[in-house]
């Protein structure tokens, strides 16, 4: 009985410290997704309500390690294009000096292009209305989306894109980038 008191004490200090690595900010629950976290940061001096219609200076997502509890796998910074978005990048240079004690990539947003590796993240894509952001595909055997096969054929076949110039999945072909397991660097 004297062990169980220690343990729970333990695992709440893990949560503290993944709460202090988010620093102050809007916190967004979620239900499902406990190995992720989504922060939003507003910085009341640098950010603007003219920022595009953005009311955070950035988002942070941090993944944790499933394998090492109370760690970070990895963090990605979400930060808006614009003069505001440039702003927050130098800001953030600034302060990444301190070291982060995990991998961080940074993403200006909204996406405009990516490579889609698996079936079910390319209908995830479709399902939040951004295919328009899909411009490679892995594994395009494997991938049952008509509008993906048309696009992907239309990008092998240069004439038959320039004469469907109107329609507006044709402009966003999808380039075929191999096997999943082993995807054509050059295509991407």
């Amino acid at each position: 009985m004297g062990q169980r008191p220690a343990l729970l004490m333990a695992a709440c200090q893990g949560g503290k410290t993944a709460a202090a690595d988010a620093e102050a900010g809007d916190t967004l629950e979620m239900k499902y997704a406990k190995l992720l976290t989504i922060v939003k940061h507003g910085d009341g001096e640098e950010s603007s309500d003219a920022a595009e219609g953005i009311d955070y200076q950035y988002a942070e997502a941090i993944i944790a390690n499933p394998w090492k509890a109370g760690t970070m796998l990895h963090r990605y910074i979400l930060i808006p294009k614009g003069k505001e978005g440039d702003k927050t990048v130098a800001m953030l240079a600034r302060r990444r000096s301190t070291g982060a004690r995990c991998t961080t990539d940074t993403v200006r947003t909204p996406v405009e292009r990516s490579a889609v590796f698996i079936a079910p993240h390319c209908q995830l894509m479709y399902e939040m209305g951004c295919q328009q952001a899909i411009r490679g595909v892995c594994d395009l055997d494997y991938i049952n989306i008509p509008d993906v096969k048309k696009r992907a054929a239309l990008s092998r076949n240069t004439a038959a894109r320039k004469a469907s110039a109107q329609n507006t999945s044709a402009q966003n072909p999808i380039v075929d980038c191999g096997s999943s397991m082993a995807p054509d660097i050059e295509r991407i």
